[in-house]
């Protein structure tokens, strides 16, 4: 009984960890604008230069942006309380699918804080 009661305490103390989950990390990074709008200027970036890029995907430059972002995939790597601000700097790694092919990119770097509904990200640099 007494190693339940450690085991369930245990298992208490991860569940309140106030770091963000990655689906907290994933959810946050979906929403933010910087990100669409970086996406937005690579695909359009990309269509300058190669006009056939997407000849063969329908739809619009903002539909590519939002199935790019809903189809992104998250890796967290740690996080650590946030120096003289609210919130975590974790480091992370996103999986992003282009014409039906998956890239992990660099890992890197974000603050994450709780601010209304849940979860909010921003760039560290």
């Amino acid at each position: 009984m007494k190693y339940l009661i450690i085991i369930v305490f245990q298992l208490f103390l991860i569940g309140c960890s106030g770091e963000p989950s990655e689906s907290n990390m994933l959810s946050a990074v979906q929403r933010n604008d910087n990100i669409k709008m970086q996406l937005s200027f690579l695909i359009g970036m990309a269509n300058n230069f190669n006009q056939s890029a997407n000849a063969n995907k329908p739809g619009s430059s903002e539909e590519l942006v939002k199935n790019i972002i809903e189809s992104m995939e998250l890796e967290k790597s740690a996080c650590v309380e946030a120096s003289g601000l609210p919130g975590y700097v974790c480091d992370f790694r996103t999986q992003l699918t282009v014409n039906d092919k998956k890239e992990w990119n660099n890992p890197t770097k974000g603050r994450f804080f709780k601010a209304g509904d849940g979860w909010n990200y921003e760039e560290v640099k």
